[in-house]
């Protein structure tokens, strides 16, 4: 009897461990990054069609949950996305109660008011990641930021940081449509303390845990 009970225990706790897996890999979110024909001029002014673009054809996301994924944030952040033969381009919108409080002054730039962009070329080797402080200081783990551009534009209740990023500053070919990368669209903000991301992750550098961006037409 006591062997029957642990024998279905087990089998119970196997189900059960198998359900999980499949939850967990069904969770991880997985977006579509359109192609635009012009890319946007980085300037802090989202008035760029290729914005427009990239919202129409799904390249638009919300980053409003806490890495811990038990809450969503106060203050969430849009995030828009595109990509040519030279570079991948992402907006950021940032909200707070006044944008010019933002702390800027953390010499670890990842404890400033901060969007990162974290990226697993073609879902293998090495994750690179790229942080955008709100003075356009820009940080990375370790990666080449050579050839970067980004801008920030601070106005009332909202900030725009507005970036590219070549290829070849990844060291990766371009793309093709169907191609899929990790990804996360996340960062830090200072007030309440914690670090976000537009899908759940407790630790962004694990590639396991990244949602996944299929390049678009």
């Amino acid at each position: 009897m006591i062997k029957r009970f642990v024998t279905a225990v087990v089998i119970s706790l196997c189900l059960t461990m198998g359900i999980a897996a499949m939850v967990s890999a069904a969770a991880l979110l997985q977006v579509t990054i359109p192609k635009v024909d012009q890319a946007p001029v980085i300037d802090g002014n989202l008035n760029d069609a290729a914005w427009l673009n990239a919202s129409i054809k799904g390249g638009k996301f919300v980053s409003d949950v806490s890495s811990t994924g038990t809450a969503l944030i106060d203050y969430p952040r849009i995030v828009y996305a595109a990509y040519d033969d030279n570079a991948l381009y992402v907006a950021y919108q940032m909200f707070a109660p006044d944008v010019n409080a933002l702390v800027t002054d953390d010499a670890r730039w990842h404890y400033n008011d901060e969007v990162e962009l974290i990226l697993h070329p073609y879902q293998s080797g090495a994750v690179v990641q790229y942080g955008f402080v709100t003075n356009g200081v820009v940080g990375t783990n370790g990666v080449s930021s050579e050839g970067v551009r980004n801008a920030v534009v601070k106005e009332g209740i909202r900030a725009v940081i507005e970036v590219a990023v070549p290829w070849t500053t990844i060291g990766v070919p371009a793309p093709k449509v169907g191609d899929k990368w990790g990804i996360h669209f996340s960062g830090y903000q200072t007030n309440p303390p914690l670090w976000m991301s537009f899908s759940q992750a407790t630790s962004f550098l694990r590639p396991e845990m990244m949602g996944i961006a299929v390049f678009g037409e």
